[in-house]
């Protein structure tokens, strides 16, 4: 099965809503990575800061291999860095709070740190 189909599988037994809506917003809106390795959808969000973007915010990811680990992939093609990085599990899995990880925390957690030539946006 590729990404996408897991995606998709995930995402709609878990929500009302098509799939094909969520896709359109991301591309709208967001960013939507998809390989024959991973599937990845995120958009900037607004986390701490109450004038900008200040987070990524993962809302859904899926990879095949399974060994892949799709936050890793994801800051690995990302294309800016922003301060934090969050997500929330699959409705039905333990641990379905919200994630929430400092950039280099996470980055060093998935093995990416130290990582050249990934920059921040300008201070807003």
């Amino acid at each position: 099965m590729q990404p996408w189909e897991i995606a998709r599988k995930l995402y709609e037994a878990n929500s009302p809503d098509p799939f094909e809506v969520l896709v359109g917003n991301y591309l709208a809106s967001g960013l939507l990575h998809s390989s024959p390795e991973i599937f990845i959808l995120a958009r900037p969000v607004q986390y701490k800061s109450t004038t900008h973007a200040d987070a990524w915010f993962v809302h859904l990811a899926a990879s095949s291999p399974r060994q892949l680990n799709p936050i890793r992939e994801f800051m690995r093609m990302m294309p800016y860095r922003l301060p934090y990085v969050l997500w929330q599990r699959a409705l039905g899995r333990p641990g379905q709070h919200l994630h929430v990880y400092p950039w280099d925390q996470l980055a060093r957690r998935v093995g990416l740190l130290p990582l050249a030539g990934l920059t921040s946006l300008p201070s807003q």
